[in-house]
């Protein structure tokens, strides 16, 4: 077994997360521009078992990274929970972000400024 897991076949998908992988939005409050968020999906191996060089992992399995750029230039993260990722989801869906336990309105961009944003965000650097 390795010290790390190299591969990621058999990934369990989420295919909830297909509308939004690798997807900007700009979420506003009261029709002015609050921040930019890019939903970015990424996969995780849990270790199950061992120690050293034995080790044992789970299966992987997605999870969502939300990377925020405020209108005041202040770039964060977070990950969401699987406990959040539900209502997280019926949110976006009705285009409602939920910030700071505010609802605000989040509008979905096209490829081209979603990439945009990704690049903006250096997420490809890291």
């Amino acid at each position: 077994m390795p010290l790390w897991p190299k591969d990621y076949d058999g990934a369990l998908v989420d295919h909830r997360l297909d509308p939004y992988r690798d997807r900007a939005a700009v979420v506003s409050d009261n029709g002015e521009p609050a921040m930019q968020v890019f939903i970015q999906v990424d996969l995780e191996r849990k270790q199950t078992a061992g120690h050293l060089w034995w080790r044992r992992w789970s299966h992987p399995r997605e999870f969502v990274v939300l990377h925020m750029l405020m209108c005041d230039g202040v770039q964060t993260d977070s990950w969401l929970s699987d406990e959040v990722l539900g209502d997280e989801l019926d949110d976006w869906s009705q285009g409602r972000f939920m910030w700071d336990g505010k609802p605000m309105r989040i509008d979905w961009c096209d490829a081209t400024k979603s990439e945009a944003l990704r690049n903006e965000l250096g997420l490809d650097e890291r």
